[in-house]
């Protein structure tokens, strides 16, 4: 008894999981575009969105940014070797002076 009670079950999920899997075809695309339609139309829309970021005036700025924030960098990078020289000299004139003391 409980062998059929299982079978009920198998072929009830098997049914169910075909007509879930089923595209009915009032739900199918009845339109006269065709796919290469669509992606020529996609690439049109990518192509002006590209154009409209990529204008000269952008490139300026993001020059003008990239130079700014260079010019930053190199003189946190020459104020940090300047300290750093400063500080090695320091070390070595106090060793220095340690070293005759002794």
């Amino acid at each position: 008894m409980a062998k059929l009670g299982l079978l009920f079950i198998a072929v009830f999920c098997i049914v169910q999981l075909t007509s879930a899997a089923r595209v009915p075809r009032e739900n199918t695309e009845t339109t006269t575009e065709s796919f290469s339609d669509k992606v020529a139309a996609g690439l049109n829309i990518a192509e002006q969105q590209l154009k409209s970021l990529f204008t000269k005036e952008n490139a300026d700025k993001a020059a003008q940014a990239i130079s700014t924030g260079a010019n930053s960098a190199y003189k946190s990078a020459q104020t940090a070797f300047d300290e750093l020289t400063t500080g090695l000299k320091q070390f070595s004139d106090d060793l220095q002076k340690e070293q005759k003391k002794d």
